[in-house]
């Protein structure tokens, strides 16, 4: 079971990975550009967080140690969470290959290549949508299983 359970977390951080730097490298390289009624595809270099927040190239060494401490969190949660459940392993993995994409970004580039902008959402590209989608689905998880309330024995004077 344990198998399955690193082949599906493994998996889908990897396609994430894949999937988001082919997207980047042909917007990059054929400086590929449409605009499909509310939709644009368009080459932006971020330098700042997801969705163009924090939008400073001096904050480039912060943030690839931020994403760094981050990537490490989640292997360490993941390694550390004993049960099987997809619901946790999936948002996991999205939320993994998410940070990997960007970080690969930021060391190789200095900035992070975002491209899909709806003009009234700042532009992002398929690593920040990764972590978004992961995130939401952790949140739906830890709302649907609360852990039990631990009953706290009160300790008696003798």
């Amino acid at each position: 079971m344990a198998v399955k359970k690193h082949f599906l977390f493994f998996s889908i951080s990897f396609i994430i990975l894949i999937a988001d730097q082919l997207s980047k490298y042909f917007i990059s390289t054929y400086t590929y550009s449409a605009d499909l009624l509310i939709l644009k595809i368009h080459f932006i270099k971020n330098f700042g967080i997801g969705f163009g927040l924090l939008n400073y190239p001096s904050v480039k060494f912060f943030l690839i140690a931020l994403i760094a401490v981050i990537i490490i969190g989640i292997l360490y949660y993941y390694c550390r969470y004993k049960k099987n459940h997809k619901l946790f392993i999936i948002p996991l993995a999205l939320i993994l290959g998410g940070a990997l994409g960007n970080l690969l970004d930021r060391v190789m580039y200095g900035f992070v290549i975002d491209f899909i902008d709806f003009g009234f959402w700042p532009a992002f590209n398929i690593a920040d949508s990764a972590v978004t989608v992961g995130v939401i689905l952790l949140i739906v998880y830890f709302i649907r299983n609360k852990p039990a309330k631990r009953k706290i024995r009160k300790k008696r004077k003798v």
